[in-house]
């Protein structure tokens, strides 16, 4: 029996020559192990390794894939094989959270994840400033609302199922919304999920959250490691439960240069500083905007929330703060958060207003 190999047509932005190489991806179900040929001349350029933060869910046309520092962005399929396989299994699709269910975020997105949908494209939007008015949902949002795009197998009538218990579908799910559906809205056929998708995220132009308020608020990146364990709602849900509030919410993707710039005030400060780039260019990361009601001071509330850096230090000292409960060492140690006070507002802005330009 011949071993499952999957084949994509990827392309690499080279930042020295500054020309854009394509390459064939090669990912080896077996053990994730993957290795990648140039195309013009047709010679290997990576060979077979094993590559842990590369899972079959991350690969789909549009995805981005970090293999040695280098971002790859997934175009195309490179054989019948693979697209038969993945383009069958592998759906796109919306679900609206309107802001009656913001203090249940947290929980709705572990339903989510619970399911296997993975959330690719999100952000929170206020509908009085974007006029979202020719969506078909236009009269049941809210002022503000959540709107993800869910990838998946059979994505689109899981969310059917979730938003609407009473619609069978042949696969059970693994768990339902129950009462929390009141507060969500999703698309009751294809078409409607395709339509929703191109109005919420357009290819013509970039729409963002809009929702920051800047003021007494800090900055929270939920890295990429996070997302890909399936925590994500996990970690929301914690921060609201501790009386925070998310005003402000995108995913967001890193590259070499913007990771390098978002993080370089610890360049030459902190050893691990090319880890922590790597780390944060590893995948999709989910960036937060936190605030508090009746908080003097939300950036060192939040910060003594998240605690230290060392989540080894923070299970000795800090039990129940943010990384002693999901980090796993300085680099994987579940969130970024704000350090100094003063970079609060400067953070905000590169991961809301510049980065997503």
């Amino acid at each position: 029996m011949s071993e499952e190999k999957y084949r994509f047509l990827v392309d690499w932005f080279d930042p020295s020559t500054k020309v854009k190489r394509q390459f064939v991806l090669s990912y080896y179900a077996s053990d994730g192990s993957v290795d990648m040929y140039n195309i013009k001349p047709n010679k290997l350029f990576l060979r077979r390794m094993h590559c842990d933060n590369i899972s079959i869910e991350d690969l789909f046309v549009g995805s981005i894939v970090n293999i040695l520092s280098r971002q790859l962005c997934i175009v195309d399929f490179a054989d019948q094989r693979t697209a038969a396989r993945f383009s069958r299994e592998v759906e796109s699709t919306i679900l609206i959270i309107n802001e009656s269910g913001f203090m249940h975020l947290g929980k709705i997105i572990t339903v989510l994840e619970s399911n296997d949908l993975a959330i690719n494209r999100g952000k929170i939007i206020d509908k009085e400033k974007s006029g979202f008015n020719v969506s078909s949902f236009a009269e049941k949002l809210h002022k503000q609302f959540a709107i993800l795009e869910l990838r998946g197998q059979n994505a689109k009538n899981i969310v059917r199922k979730l938003v609407n218990p009473e619609v069978p579908i042949d696969k059970p799910l693994q768990s339902g919304l129950g009462d929390l559906s009141g507060h969500c809205i999703g698309p009751t056929d294809d078409r409607t999920a395709e339509t929703e998708i191109n109005v919420f995220f357009p290819s013509s132009k970039e729409v963002h959250c809009n929702t920051v308020i800047h003021r007494n608020t800090t900055c929270c990146i939920i890295k990429p490691h996070t997302v890909r364990e399936k925590i994500v709602g996990r970690v929301i849900q914690d921060i609201i439960a501790a009386g925070f509030v998310i005003s402000a919410l995108e995913v967001i993707t890193f590259n070499l240069g913007t990771a390098s710039e978002f993080l370089d005030v610890y360049k030459g400060v902190l050893t691990e500083f090319k880890d922590m780039v790597a780390q944060l260019m590893s995948g999709p990361s989910i960036a937060l905007e936190i605030s508090k009601k009746n908080s003097a001071n939300v950036f060192e509330e939040f910060r003594t929330y998240v605690g230290p850096s060392d989540p080894e230090i923070a299970r000795k000292i800090r039990p129940g703060t943010l990384r002693a409960n999901y980090g796993h060492d300085k680099i994987k140690n579940a969130v970024h958060c704000t350090d100094l006070p003063e970079d609060a507002k400067l953070e905000l802005d590169y991961v809301f207003r510049i980065l997503p330009a």
